[in-house]
């Protein structure tokens, strides 16, 4: 998958959240009719948590693989890493 790489984050511009990287915005979540703030605030969250999530299933998947006696990947991925990138994946987009 070719998505943007790098460390997304949120940044206002006169308010409205945009999700950047050190080089460019990204995307920026819109405000419909009857938008509150705090729904478009964890709609951003979600978005710079999205790549996150992605390596995280990737990772669950590859271990849930190896557990099964399936070899989707490198066998050295451990229960322990796996919630350790799961869990940052979910804190980040919590916004913490």
């Amino acid at each position: 998958m070719n998505y943007t790489k790098g460390e997304w984050y949120i940044e206002k511009t006169y308010g409205i959240p945009e999700i950047r990287t050190k080089e460019r915005r990204i995307a920026k979540p819109l405000y419909h009719m009857g938008s509150e703030d705090r729904e478009v605030e964890a709609n951003a969250q979600l978005m710079v948590a999205s790549p996150l999530m992605y390596e995280a299933l990737k990772t669950a998947l590859l271990f849930m693989a190896f557990v099964k006696g399936r070899a989707l990947g490198p066998a050295d991925i451990d229960s322990e890493e796996l919630f350790n990138v799961i869990e940052q994946a979910i804190n980040k987009a919590d916004g913490k």
